[in-house]
């Protein structure tokens, strides 16, 4: 069937962090088959929302996961839209890829790692 894109319970953080959420967040999580595979969303920090993303190592070769990454963070881009507040990110240096991807996303470079991201 594949992975299924839904709004992350505290159940669901639980599962894949092993505790609870220490922080407000609205968030999103790819589950397949009953497993929690990753957890994006964004917080509140300042004037600003932070986007963050966490996932299984395992999910990157799955044959799903570019396309479902991509619509998982238009998802979580979705609830910063609503309140038209920045959205920051942090390019991953470890990641193959994560600069083009919130390129491809919209986001520009701000400073050292830093992206931008408004609508």
């Amino acid at each position: 069937m594949g992975p299924q894109i839904v709004l992350a319970t505290p159940e669901l953080l639980e599962r894949f962090y092993g505790q609870k959420p220490v922080k407000t967040q609205r968030a999103i999580a790819v589950v397949e088959n009953g497993e929690v595979l990753a957890i994006g969303g964004i917080f509140a920090m300042q004037s600003s929302y932070v986007i963050f993303s966490e996932m299984r190592p395992e999910i990157r070769a799955l044959p799903w996961y570019r396309r479902t990454l991509v619509r998982a963070v238009r998802r979580i881009l979705s609830f910063a839209v609503k309140r038209d507040i920045p959205v920051l990110a942090l390019a991953d240096p470890e990641i193959e890829g994560s600069e083009n991807l919130l390129k491809h996303l919209g986001f520009e470079p701000l400073t050292q790692g830093v992206w931008g991201w408004q609508r």
